[in-house]
């Protein structure tokens, strides 16, 4: 047990039993570094008990319960503007998204400001000496990173080990950001280890995990399983590749897809070059079952969803994969490995790395690719071991990975990506542009070339471009414009402009009032600020407060009605009047009578053809 007054480390984990198991061992051997564990999921699940000790979550409800915050109320909060389009790389490369990820003020991003401002409260809350930040590549855990390093409190990510009985811990990225992250930035200063002891340990390592037949997920072999597979393999003579399966949006997968659009499209390239004789073994990922089409219905491949890969290795020549783990493991056992993704123990001497999956047809056409050499094999696994994972219950080596963290904002990782998602990034910058100067969805699009506009469709389809988030004017009717201007002309005698902007729907309400502030010069104008909340279409949750201190900017003078508590919370919907700081005040006696009259009016003003226009897609 750590002692009173240690220091603190906040734990975030991913909903689901991996996460939490993962996480209560994590917390065990940061226990044993000399800090006082916080294990805190996103949201609370079946895993943790919400009664238990401590027990807190980032989001008490789920995502959905996120609050809103718009880019404009976040920067005036945080003093900046998270990149809310490349912090969506991995949920748009895997597919899981929707237009909204590249509107930064639709209720999905606003929502994800809001947990962002979630989790600095929490940090600000318990004052954690380090972060662990789960995963680091979708979207909520690099905003984790990000407001940590905006809280000047060190970071380090942690993800599921590859190998059980470690723990995987880096201060500088995770695993699948290749060339940031500890393994290679150590193989690249030091090389294979040359400690004699770090060398035996490798040695016993893989003594152990082939006598116990271990892997990353647990193994089991269906003896009737087996029997197919030795008829399958007698049916006639040839190399046999083993092919593993990974899961579509796995991390590791998203990185680097390159041109393909998915993995699916990876597998049948793959498959659809071939070369004769050879045959394919494909065992399914425990944790996607279910094979692509093109790999279940060919009479060349195996399916081997009930076999360990330790009773597949014996019965073939070489393992081609994308960045799976077992590419290791069978370096482990003197395999050739082929690899089209960016692995972590790929490029490194031992793999026949490839750029493009097709090309795997080349490399088998030449014949059984050559073996590992063991003894560098040796020094790989030892350098994964030492350098790259910490062993369970090992306080001192993860005192040492938590000394290397810093509080350093973590850099764009649009980069990493495959070359379309990098073309959908940038279309994305250009349509967000577009919307910041609020000119609503389609003006916004009409802004991009046709090969843009066409690139949206076809990823999120046509229906997606109605979508109605950045949609700038919600214009009174005439009828109810005439009797505010009637309102105030007889009241005080101002001939004023009704503006049918509403400051709530804007994306940048400084570009509106900048506008109105041009035409307060000429005229006093009278705008309506609905309700903080009142439509679910607005992007923001201004305050007249706010409208006032953003007006001051152009010295204009803004009065509100009703006046009465309108400093901080605005009525059902609050009448501004604007006009240049030098303007006469408001008498308190004309507004009585004019807030008098609009409550009698009852006019609900955030009504208005905005509110009236279809429903915008929802998540």
């Amino acid at each position: 047990m750590v002692e009173d007054g240690a220091r603190r480390a906040l734990i975030f984990r991913m909903a689901g039993e991996e996460s939490y198991t993962n996480g209560v061992q994590l917390a065990r051997t940061v226990e044993r570094a000399g800090f006082q564990p916080m294990l805190v999921p996103f949201w609370p699940d079946l895993q943790q008990p919400a009664d238990s000790p401590g027990a807190r979550a980032l989001l008490d409800g789920g995502f959905d319960r996120a609050p809103r915050v718009s880019a404009f109320a976040f920067a005036r909060r945080f003093g900046f503007a998270p990149d809310l389009i490349d912090l969506s790389a991995h949920n748009l490369a895997i597919g899981d998204a929707r237009i909204d990820n590249l509107i930064t003020e639709s209720a999905w991003n606003q929502q994800m400001r809001g947990t962002a401002a979630r989790a600095a409260a929490l940090m600000a809350e318990l004052a954690p000496d380090v972060v662990f930040v789960p995963h680091g590549g979708e979207v909520v855990s690099r905003l984790l990173a990000v407001m940590a390093a905006h809280l000047q409190l060190p970071y380090v990510y942690w993800e599921s080990p590859f190998f059980p009985g470690y723990h995987f811990v880096d201060a500088f990225a995770p695993h699948f950001f290749r060339g940031a992250c500890r393994i290679d930035r150590s193989w690249r200063e030091l090389g294979v280890p040359a400690d004699a002891a770090a060398l035996a340990r490798a040695d016993d390592f893989v003594r152990a995990w082939r006598a116990q037949r271990l892997s990353k997920y647990a193994q089991t072999t269906d003896p009737r399983a087996l029997a197919a597979l030795s008829t399958w393999l007698g049916q006639e003579p040839g190399p046999v590749v083993f092919v593993p399966g990974q899961v579509p949006f796995d991390a590791t997968i998203a990185v680097s897809l390159r041109e393909y659009d998915d993995l699916g499209a990876i597998y049948r390239a793959v498959l659809a070059g071939l070369p004769a004789p050879w045959r394919v073994i494909f065992k399914p990922h425990p944790r996607n079952p279910d094979p692509i089409p093109e790999v279940s219905g060919s009479e060349r491949v195996f399916l081997a969803a009930g076999l360990s890969i330790h009773d597949i290795f014996p019965h073939c020549q070489a393992v081609a994969l994308h960045s799976s783990n077992v590419g290791l493991e069978a370096l482990m056992v003197g395999l050739p490995v082929i690899a089209w993704g960016e692995p972590y123990y790929g490029r490194k001497g031992l793999t026949i790395d490839l750029d493009d999956a097709a090309d795997v047809a080349r490399v088998l056409a030449a014949g059984v690719p050559p073996a590992p050499d063991p003894l560098r094999v040796r020094g790989l696994v030892a350098h994964v071991l030492e350098r790259g994972l910490v062993r369970q219950d090992d306080g001192a080596e993860m005192a040492t990975r938590i000394a290397e963290a810093s509080a350093a904002p973590p850099p764009a990782r649009a980069s990493w990506y495959g070359a379309p998602l990098q073309r959908l990034l940038a279309v994305g910058y250009r349509l967000d542009a577009a919307l910041a100067r609020n000119l609503g969805m389609q003006r916004a699009l009409a802004q991009l070339s046709r090969d843009e506009r066409r690139l949206l469709e076809r990823r999120f389809g046509a229906r997606a471009m109605w979508h109605l988030r950045g949609w700038a004017v919600a214009q009174h009717g005439l009828v109810r414009r005439l009797l505010l201007a009637r309102l105030f002309r007889r009241r005080l005698g101002l001939r004023v402009v009704v503006s049918p902007v509403n400051l709530q729907a804007m994306a940048d309400p400084r570009v509106a009032l900048r506008r109105l502030a041009a035409m307060a010069r000429r005229r006093p104008v009278v705008a309506v600020l609905p309700a903080a909340g009142a439509d679910r279409h607005a992007m923001q949750r201004l305050t007249v407060a706010e409208v006032r201190e953003l007006a001051a900017a152009w010295r204009l003078r803004v009065e509100a009605f009703p006046g009465a508590g309108a400093a901080s919370t605005p009525a059902p919907a609050t009448v501004l009047l604007l006009r240049p700081q030098g303007a006469q005040p408001v008498s308190a006696e004309d507004e009585v009578w004019l807030t008098g009259q609009l409550r009698r009016a009852n006019a609900p003003w955030h009504r208005g053809r905005a509110g009236a226009a279809p429903q915008d897609p929802e998540r």
